[in-house]
């Protein structure tokens, strides 16, 4: 190495000697050339001295090789001495690095250079040591550094990964320039391809792309290709492996452009949304849905207003809790309320109910809110603010019961039927005195036949009394016939009583305790003549049926009613072949009715409609077709109902069953005997009569048992009153000329209401609209005409005992 590096040395010697002497005769050359040049120009001997002057370069020339080449030779000397040096310098280097220093031979001339070389080597040494540690130790820091962060590289991958896969995103990248894209091993599956079965490139993507969405992802796309969007999101459908269409929500942008801004590459996710999008359809389908629906409500709410208003109905909403009820304007229009005087509570209600009908109303209602009935159902009458008592059928039902079955809210409508009740009670009478009219020839028969005894016997008495023959020999034959004209009497009234019954106006108010075998006998009496032309009637009653709770006269109509159509069911002329049986019996706790006939039956598609209002079967003027509807209702109004068996050929059988409404009565098969007159003190009894002869007779009844005022008119009576006469009983016809029965009870009103607890009607039966509103109306005692003396005392006594009862208390 250390004689390499002497040729190298002396080389480069050589190369600078030469080139200074080349240098150094050039310039010579050129200059001495110029100036000669110069001063021949001068003279004009150029050519010449040209000559002369290459000789002198050549001169030049020569002792430049000369004085190289003792530079070269000197260089050389130099060089091999350096050599030496750098060769011993190199030993003792080795030597020095392996620790063998101590044995350098050294020449004493170049010691110190040995000494100063070994101190620069050491220096040097230690500090390649040091450089060494500190390398070596940023190079394990430095891969540490790159191991950790590698594990988190691998880490954060894990997790991309995993959330990638939890959420259902595929991802991708996309070499635009290639078009190639490389997919995410979850991206073919959502589609239900595996990765292989789909081409990575973009036009394998386009393929599957609905045709209908294509041309709007194309655009969205170029148009973030170009840097017109900072990214692109869309949503479209793709083409699955099972044939069917998946929803892709597919985001992305480009994350590589170039320097002119042209789109590299591109990146993002891809994620199955089919189920929100579906969700999101069904959700709209519903939306629209709803708003059809808001529509159809809206259109049926303003139905329901205008059904309401058509029907007279008021609707309302009551919180039982609260005890409130919420009412719709048409209620206080019924009342006549003006809106400072609503009372929207139960209390208020129940303080306009009339006080016949609150019990009953009052009592459906908490059946309802308590959950023993489904439906609140009641007929009752409230009081206007102009004093005129309203019929109002209510309807409703709880809407949402506690744990316990209690109504949390009960709604329902109120309709004002007052005209509806007057035109059925019109109605009903005239389907009353249709029922009359078809038993007239049955009912003169009943009449007639009592009549012409009565009558015979009274002539026969006239005709003895008449006789001068001494009256105690005939005394026993007048009693007897006086007796068969008392008995005839008797009978007619009963029938006329029967007539009246069942062919007059009902009384409103509360149902009360009937007599089921009462009303049931009243009934054949009107209808027996009719049924035993045509068949042969058996009746069954038993003796201790209990009573029923229902409507005065109204059972009997019912009873009317079937006994009749079982009449016209069956053929005239032939009584000996058919049949009709009546029975009355108990059955647990209620009463069964039967009426049985042996008639050709009722078809199935008549049995269907045969409790139809108007529905008949019967030729036009023998049947209205209410007769069976109006039975029903009134069954069913008493808690009981009405049933039928029958089959083509084998008769009809109607059952009417009713709850037991308190004890037994009485053998039905006659009215039970009046409690016998008091044989106490005499009472002041005041008679008001405008029939002179009633007057009379009813005068000879009580004069023997009371002291009787006789007057003719109820102006006098009111006159005695006002004088101070305070009768312990008052007798007054209902129907009277002049100031009659209503306007006698109107002036007691206003002027001794204490007197009205004293006042007995007497009346042969109430007429015209007037009356029959006031009787419905009132708590008024009726005695009916044809008086029964007996009867009518017990009456007294029963008014007179009762009044003294209420002043003591």
């Amino acid at each position: 190495m250390a004689r390499s590096l002497a040729n190298r040395v002396t080389l480069a010697a050589l190369g600078l000697a030469a080139a200074l002497v080349f240098g150094l005769g050039a310039v010579s050359y050129f200059a001495v050339r110029q100036l000669i040049r110069l001063r021949l120009a001068a003279v004009g001997q150029e050519r010449p001295a040209l000559a002369g002057l290459r000789w002198l370069g050549l001169a030049h020339a020569l002792m430049g090789l000369l004085l190289l080449a003792v530079v070269a030779v000197a260089a050389r000397f130099a060089a091999l001495r350096v050599t030496a040096r750098l060769t011993r310098l190199s030993e003792g280097a080795r030597r020095i690095a392996d620790g063998t220093a101590g044995a350098l031979p050294c020449d004493p001339d170049y010691q110190d250079e040995v000494e100063t070389v070994t101190r620069a080597f050491n220096g040097t040494l230690a500090q390649l040591r040091a450089a060494q540690q500190t390398l070596e130790q940023r190079v394990r820091e430095r891969t540490a550094a790159l191991e950790q962060r590698e594990r988190e590289l691998r880490q954060s991958q894990e997790q991309l990964a995993l959330a990638l896969e939890g959420s259902r995103l595929g991802s991708w990248q996309w070499d635009i320039p290639s078009g190639q894209v490389a997919y995410g091993h979850l991206w073919p599956r959502l589609l239900g391809y595996t990765g292989a079965e789909i081409a990575p490139t973009i036009q394998a993507w386009g393929a599957l792309v609905h045709p209908e969405d294509a041309e709007r992802v194309r655009r969205d796309v170029v148009a973030h290709l170009k840097g017109l969007t900072s990214e692109f999101d869309l949503q479209y459908r793709m083409r699955a492996r099972d044939g069917g269409w998946r929803w892709i929500h597919s985001r992305g942008r480009v994350v590589e452009r170039k320097g002119t801004g042209i789109a590299v590459r591109a990146a993002g996710t891809n994620a199955d949304v089919t189920w929100r999008c579906e969700a999101e359809e069904r959700l709209r389908d519903a939306s629209l849905a709803n708003a059809r629906l808001a529509e159809a409500l809206q259109a049926s709410e303003e139905r329901l207003r205008l059904a309401l208003a058509a029907g007279d109905h008021a609707e309302w909403d009551l919180d039982p809790a609260q005890g409130r009820i919420t009412r719709g304007p048409r209620w206080w229009e019924i009342l006549g309320a003006p809106p400072e005087a609503h009372d929207e509570t139960l209390a208020g209600w129940k303080s306009v109910l009339h006080p016949d009908d609150r019990g009953a109303a009052c009592a459906a209602l908490q059946a309802c809110i308590d959950g023993k009935a489904e439906v609140y159902e009641a007929s009752y009458r409230v009081r206007g603010r102009d004093g005129a008592w309203r019929s109002i059928r209510s309807r409703g039902h709880a809407v949402k019961r506690d744990e316990a079955g209690r109504a949390l809210r009960v709604t329902g409508t109120s309709t004002d039927v007052t005209e509806l009740d007057e035109l059925q009670g019109r109605l009903l009478a005239a389907t009353r005195l249709a029922s009359v009219g078809t038993l007239a020839a049955g009912v003169a028969h009943e009449i007639n036949n009592p009549l012409t005894y009565v009558s015979a016997n009274l002539a026969v008495l006239l005709d003895e009394l008449s006789a001068a023959a001494p009256l105690e020999e005939r005394r026993g034959e007048l009693r007897e016939r006086a007796e068969e004209a008392r008995q005839g009497a008797s009978r007619i009234a009963s029938v006329v009583a029967a007539m009246r019954a069942l062919g007059g106006p009902e009384r409103a108010g509360q149902a009360c305790a009937i007599d089921v075998g009462a009303e049931l006998q009243a009934a054949l009496q009107m209808a027996r003549n009719q049924v035993v032309q045509r068949a042969a009637l058996e009746v069954s009653i038993a003796p201790d049926l209990p009573k029923a709770s229902a409507k005065t006269n109204e059972l009997g109509r019912v009873f009317l009613n079937l006994l009749v159509n079982a009449a016209q069911a069956l053929p005239e002329g032939q009584a000996d072949r058919n049949r009709v049986t009546v029975e009355a019996r108990r059955s647990g706790d209620g009463i069964v009715v039967e009426v049985s006939d042996t008639g050709p039956g009722i078809p199935p598609e008549v049995r269907e409609r045969m409790f139809e209002a108007f529905f008949t079967t019967k030729p036009v003027g023998v049947g209205t077709g209410l007769g069976l509807s109006i039975a029903r209702s009134i069954v069913v109004s008493a808690g009981g109902a009405i049933e039928v068996d029958s089959e083509p050929g084998r008769g009809a059988t109607f059952r009417v069953r009713l709850p037991a409404a308190g004890a037994p009565a009485a053998a039905s098969g006659a009215a039970p005997p009046p409690a016998p007159a008091s044989a106490g003190a005499r009472r002041r009894v005041l008679l008001i009569d405008d029939e002179p002869m009633v007057r009379r007779s009813l005068e000879r009844i009580l004069r023997r048992h009371h002291d009787v005022v006789s007057l003719g008119s109820a102006e006098e009576a009111l006159a005695r009153i006002v004088a101070g006469e305070r009768p312990d009983v008052i007798l007054c016809d209902f129907m009277m000329s002049g100031l009659d029965g209503i306007g006698f009870h109107e002036a007691l009103s206003r002027e001794h209401a204490a007197l009205l607890e004293r006042l007995v009607f007497v009346s042969g039966g109430a007429f015209g609209e007037r009356a029959t509103r006031f009787l419905r109306e009132h708590a008024v005692t009726v005695a009916p005409k044809p008086i029964d003396p007996p009867a009518l005392l017990a009456l007294i006594d029963r008014i007179v005992t009762r009044a003294e009862a209420a002043r003591a208390a």
